[in-house]
């Protein structure tokens, strides 16, 4: 009996890990501005009373602080590509410990695979996608984008790509796979 090491698991084809930063879109943003918001109102409704009792005013002030520092900490968000055995799974990680299935989809479903400048290109609106999954960096460089009929339905895809991913596209589905100019 034999048993594969991480080391070797790592390095066999097809098989790809890859973490990436991702941008706070208009929602989230909208919540930590709300309750920024919130605490400023609320500090200043209770300011009144909190002038007469330091010891308050100072676990106001601080329970306060703490919870604007915790929506921004769990308000930023990852995403982690995870290929395996014919499969891609996108999960999306909040504070870096909340972890989201996003998408999973079968590369036997993968209609074409391209390269995209930035998220707003004229490929993918083009595509007439049902749904659309932003799961990468705002700004980056290397942008490739899967549409996969998924679930009855269009789905695009776009993802942040690096060597050994770019490889797993070809690895599983070359006859779909543009190539980077």
């Amino acid at each position: 009996m034999s048993r594969i090491n991480s080391d070797e698991a790592v390095t066999r084809p097809g098989y790809c890990e890859y973490l990436t930063d991702g941008f706070v879109g208009r929602k989230l943003w909208i919540l930590r501005i709300a309750v920024v918001v919130l605490c400023i109102a609320a500090t200043l409704g209770f300011s009144s009373f909190l002038v007469f009792v330091p010891q308050i005013a100072f676990i106001w002030l601080l329970l306060v602080a703490v919870i604007v520092v915790m929506t921004f900490r769990y308000t930023t968000r990852e995403f982690e590509y995870c290929i395996s055995t014919g499969e891609m799974s996108i999960d999306t990680v909040y504070g870096k410990k909340i972890r989201k299935n996003t998408v999973s989809f079968k590369f036997s479903s993968v209609d074409s695979i391209f390269p995209v400048e930035s998220i707003k290109d004229e490929k993918i609106m083009g595509l007439g996608a049902g749904k659309v999954i932003y799961a990468c960096p705002k700004k980056s460089d290397f942008l490739y984008c899967i549409y996969v009929k998924y679930d009855g339905s269009d789905l695009a895809v776009v993802v942040d790509s690096c060597t050994k991913l770019v490889d797993c596209f070809k690895f599983y589905k070359r006859a779909a796979f543009t190539e980077r100019k």
